[in-house]
């Protein structure tokens, strides 16, 4: 059984979009990514990360009410966030605990900017109603969170450079503990720091991070804003098998997952391609052909998560959202687009990931 929360419940973009503010399918929910907008598509509290925060975490709260779950069903929050002193991201996630408590995932990512003048903050959220246990554990410049959901667990891995094996060690020891193994990943993506002048770190990292079997794209690899920062990986483990493949299809790149009745799907141009639109259009088509070959259309999408190279404009945003648009129909899933400052494959200008869900 499959529930929308109506995009524009809460706040509203200047163009109209064909996602939900949240999917609910049986026991989990994927919220869009929630901005600091109000009901005019103006930006609540300018610059202000520590209102805005609170101010999405209202979001958040309101619209797990009126999909009927609780603030303790969430797994995982992802922080997009734009870094303007060193101490934002401790104090940002200082304020989500205080609201959420201690048993959400919590994946701080800095990006450069976003398209909205003042905008600091957007919060992807995933929750589950059947949340059993999470858990923390730390070892060796590496930190593991994991939040069991039931069929799905969320997985937040936090790694100083040099410390990938460590890392590796501590997520199958951890995973042990909730029944699971490696072997049973169906989503992955990873951000490392910013690259400093002359330094192609972020090659280096994402083939270090594949040498250590923790992701299987190198070139879809995010690079942060935060030099300063440490290696991140967003993980989602399935209680089933997990089956998939890596194929290249007419110079697009595209891992597709299934475990179950959850699949998961990757998609980037990897030709050195130039032009965002363009690119946006290949990705979408192919994601399109992956679904097909899973039995699926983008009816079966549930959550869309876009990484895209490019400027501080709503404008820019909306001229690739508007091909990824066409590929739905309201109400769609929910769906997070924004800007980040690049990937390791410096040729990929977008990349998207979707999670589907096989109909009984």
């Amino acid at each position: 059984m499959r529930s929308f929360i109506p995009f524009g419940t809460l706040w509203r973009l200047s163009i109209t979009v064909p996602y939900s503010f949240l999917v609910r399918d049986r026991d989990f929910a994927w919220t869009c990514g929630q901005v600091p907008l109000d009901k005019e598509a103006n930006v609540v509290a300018p610059n202000d990360l520590a209102a805005q925060t609170d101010a999405v975490c209202d979001y958040i709260e309101d619209i797990l009410r009126r999909a009927g779950m609780r603030p303790e069903s969430l797994g995982k929050l992802v922080l997009y966030f734009v870094r303007r002193t060193p101490d934002d991201e401790e104090q940002m996630i200082a304020r989500c605990r205080v609201r959420f408590g201690e048993h959400p995932v919590l994946v701080p990512v800095a990006v450069p900017h976003f398209y909205f003048d003042g905008l600091l903050l957007e919060v992807d959220a995933f929750a589950s109603a059947d949340i059993t246990s999470t858990m923390v554990l730390s070892a060796d410049g590496a930190k593991i969170s994991i939040a069991d959901g039931g069929e799905l667990a969320w997985a937040a891995i936090t790694v100083e450079p040099g410390q990938l094996a460590a890392a590796r060690d501590l997520l199958a020891s951890a995973l042990s503990r909730f029944g699971l193994s490696t072997d049973q990943r169906l989503a992955e993506r990873w951000i490392v720091p910013a690259e400093r002048s002359g330094d192609p770190s972020t090659i280096r990292h994402a083939a270090a991070l594949h040498r250590a079997g923790l992701l299987t794209d190198e070139g879809a690899v995010v690079e942060s804003s935060d030099p300063a920062a440490d290696l991140v990986g967003e993980l989602t483990f399935a209680r089933t098998p997990v089956t998939g493949e890596r194929r290249r299809v007419d110079g697009v790149e595209v891992i597709s997952r299934r475990a179950g009745r959850f699949a998961w799907l990757s998609a980037r141009v990897s030709d050195g391609e130039r032009g965002l639109i363009s690119q946006t259009s290949r990705t979408m088509s192919a994601l399109a052909d992956a679904l097909g070959a899973q039995g699926m259309t983008f009816a079966n999408v549930v959550k869309s998560t876009s990484h895209y190279v490019g400027g501080h404009s709503a404008e820019e945003l909306y001229e690739n959202m508007v091909i990824r648009n066409a590929c739905y129909r309201t109400p769609g899933p929910a769906s997070t687009g924004l800007p980040v400052r690049g990937f390791a494959d410096r040729g990929c200008l977008i990349a998207v990931d979707l999670v589907a869900i096989h109909a009984d």
